[in-house]
């Protein structure tokens, strides 16, 4: 009792903090459930506009023959790679390509941009993954399934040795992926970016496309134009 007599001071202190807290926490709940309740949506985070990147150039050009490469499913795979690309070897993922095709979760590349905090020393993508579209599938719902012939190698500049070099098994192989249309949390949170209602992002997929033996497709190993004034340590 003696000491709860000499500390009653500090004892009820507490407790009107810990009340205090609690009836809070309580009117923020109670918020919470008159929003839901009265259907209001829970605020999406917008995200912030970047500029776009430079318009980089990609050499050689493609086969422009193949009329795949005219379909907005393929060329959302294509700029999809490019900004994973342009973003490691700027050093830099504060752009609106990347922004709008590289990061959110569910992207077969996230993750592969650089976040600005590379070491100096390690090798350099020059340019986006090398592929060949061989199938486009479109289904009803403006989703499309994809599927290319790749080949296992990477062209890179390495600041090591400053020269380009390549690693890999350089075996071609089929891959199949997703692109669809934005979800509409993902068309709230790209908001500032106004995109069009056809805009598509690469997903990964489980689905199948008729095998292809990709030994036989010829696929272009593309760099970007004058990259090493582009690139960043």
């Amino acid at each position: 009792m003696t000491w709860i007599r000499s500390h009653l001071a500090v004892v009820v202190s507490s407790l009107a903090v810990v009340a205090a807290i609690c009836a809070i926490g309580a009117l923020y709940w109670a918020s919470d459930k008159n929003r839901l309740a009265a259907g209001e949506p829970t605020p999406i985070p917008t995200i912030r506009l970047s500029a776009p990147a430079p318009a980089y150039e990609l050499t050689p050009a493609l086969d422009t023959t193949n009329p795949l490469e005219n379909t907005e499913a393929v060329r959302t795979i294509r700029e999809t790679y490019a900004a994973s690309a342009w973003a490691n070897l700027t050093n830099n993922n504060d752009f609106a390509q990347y922004r709008l095709y590289v990061a959110h979760w569910n992207s077969p590349v996230a993750g592969n941009g650089a976040p600005g905090k590379r070491i100096e020393t390690d090798p350099v993508p020059i340019g986006p993954i090398q592929f060949t579209p061989v199938s486009v599938t479109e289904h009803s719902d403006g989703s499309a399934t994809v599927s290319i012939c790749t080949r296992d190698e990477i062209l890179y500049y390495s600041p090591y040795y400053n020269k380009i070099e390549s690693t890999g098994t350089y075996v071609q192989v089929q891959e199949t992926y997703a692109v669809s249309p934005l979800t509409e949390t993902e068309r709230a949170e790209l908001s500032a970016y106004d995109p069009p209602a056809n805009f598509l992002r690469m997903r990964d997929t489980t689905e199948t496309a008729p095998p292809v033996d990709c030994a036989t497709v010829p696929v272009v190993t593309q760099t970007f134009g004058e990259w090493k004034q582009s690139y960043v340590e």
